[in-house]
């Protein structure tokens, strides 16, 4: 079993991050070998994605796995992951999306507020800016723009990352809790509504 490292993801993680203007997707977490043995038959539509939660980075140790599209596989999925990587482990819907962004915030050891927004996925880093905060609303809106073109989408992406500087301003300077958020990837449902699709807060060593 690999040992987790203290990220907090799944719905401990929407707890922090209550508020922000994101559809969170359908999440059921799987916390022991009995729930994980329910799980299969609770699931209302597929396809799934299968997740070890609680690892900042998901993606390098194979503990993602997408297009879990049965009862069946499910089963065998959840199965492998809790032979793996212990729990908590979770299925959340998959979205049918396509342009993926990211959201991030970090509190460097001076106090001061980084944000990150640009392109998301698995491959985040290679197109993003950062800014200090606290920004203005035009100082977020022309952030967005440099990536979107869509005024909704904008309008959207805004609101999110003033929500976002709002929720950073009421944790302490130099609080243990929390040192960063990760929003990535968030992206727009077929209604055009922003939702987030993984999200990971850190706490401070």
């Amino acid at each position: 079993m690999k040992a987790r490292d203290g990220t907090i993801t799944g719905s401990a993680g929407q707890e922090i991050l209550h508020g922000l203007p994101l559809r969170w997707p359908w999440l059921l977490e799987v916390t022991s070998d009995a729930a994980r043995m329910r799980a299969p038959a609770e699931i209302s539509c597929f396809p799934v994605v299968a997740k070890a939660e609680g690892i900042a980075h998901r993606q390098q140790v194979s503990a993602v796995w997408r297009d879990v599209a049965s009862p069946q596989m499910a089963s065998l999925v959840l199965e492998l992951f809790a032979e793996s990587f212990g729990y908590p482990l979770s299925l959340t819907e998959q979205i049918r999306h396509d342009r993926e962004f990211t959201v991030g915030w970090q509190r460097r050891p001076a106090d001061e507020d980084i944000l990150m927004f640009g392109a998301g996925g698995s491959d985040v880093g290679g197109d993003v800016d950062f800014r200090l905060l606290p920004l203005t609303r035009r100082e977020a809106a022309t952030l967005v723009h440099e990536y979107v073109a869509d005024r909704s989408r904008q309008a959207r992406l805004v609101a999110l990352i003033l929500a976002l500087q709002d929720l950073i301003a009421r944790i302490p300077a130099g609080a243990a809790e929390v040192r960063e958020i990760d929003l990535n990837p968030i992206t727009f449902d077929s209604d055009g509504e922003l939702i987030a699709l993984d999200w990971k807060v850190f706490r401070s060593d």
